[in-house]
């Protein structure tokens, strides 16, 4: 592990330059102390930087799913996303691929396998509120403007996001959302146990929402949108603002439409044009 933050920190000042589109993106591999519930953590993550990385933008914390409940840890987790961290860096916005504690390079144990979907989300949503800290220091991402996307696990802890009041968090967007946790143990993804258990959790998540949300899925993802359209019923009921997106199908299994940004960017745009959230 030292041996891997010795490597980081001559990361942090080497930008590697990609090109989407027509423009120019910057890339910074780093990481970051953070304290969270008393303990101090290093954190991975990635940063994306428009070619005016010079100036001042608003900053997009994305952050990643999760491989059932036992995952193996994968250290390349920081490159993922790659396609939509670069798209959204080309429409002008810092871009931070955040990696939660237990995963990929970051410290700390497994932190969000909890009893149920709610504290399970919200385990996570604690990692994006000690990055939205960190980076509200940062001179290039200082405007005071954040939104939170995640996808899968990382959908649910967007939506768990919501709920915390995060300094210049604007509006959180969930893409393809669910989460692992013990009482779904034993279950398949689509038993009615488990499709209660993320009712309960979207539900409350609706009671304590401080900031809009986006939700979107395809036709074919995990959950089916006759079961996704429950839960977000259930979080506007509890008091939530949002908006429910349903993709057409994509390929085999529409939990990887993460993976094509053009299909559903538009969107995000849409609702960043609505919650006021510019570069």
């Amino acid at each position: 592990m030292k041996r891997f933050y010795s490597i980081l920190i001559i990361l942090t000042f080497t930008a590697v330059k990609l090109w989407a589109g027509n423009n120019e993106i910057k890339t910074q591999h780093i990481s970051f102390s953070c304290s969270i519930d008393g303990k101090n953590y290093r954190l991975e993550a990635m940063l994306y930087f428009p070619s005016d990385s010079g100036n001042q933008h608003s900053l997009i914390i994305m952050t990643h799913g999760r491989n059932g409940p036992n995952p193996p840890i994968d250290k390349r987790e920081v490159f993922r996303y790659r396609p939509l961290c670069e798209a959204l860096a080309n429409k002008g916005f810092v871009v931070m691929m955040l990696v939660r504690r237990g995963y990929g390079n970051s410290e700390g144990p497994d932190c969000e396998y909890l009893e149920t979907a709610e504290e399970s989300g919200l385990a996570g949503a604690q990692d994006v509120k000690a990055a939205a800290d960190y980076m509200s220091t940062a001179p290039y991402a200082s405007n005071g403007r954040v939104v939170v996307i995640g996808q899968s696990q990382g959908g649910w802890v967007a939506l768990a996001a919501s709920t915390l009041g995060i300094k210049g968090v604007l509006g959180t967007v969930n893409v393809s959302g669910a989460t692992n946790f013990r009482r779904a143990s034993g279950f398949s993804i689509r038993s009615s146990m488990v499709e209660d258990q993320l009712d309960n959790s979207a539900a409350a998540y609706g009671k304590s929402s401080k900031v809009p949300t986006l939700w979107i899925y395809a036709e074919n993802d995990n959950h089916l949108p006759a079961t996704v359209k429950r839960w977000f019923d259930s979080y506007k009921q509890g008091g939530g603002r949002g908006e429910l997106v349903i993709k057409p199908a994509y390929g085999d299994n529409g939990h990887k439409i993460v993976g094509e940004p053009d299909l559903y960017i538009d969107d995000i745009l849409n609702f960043f044009k609505e919650i006021g959230f510019s570069k």
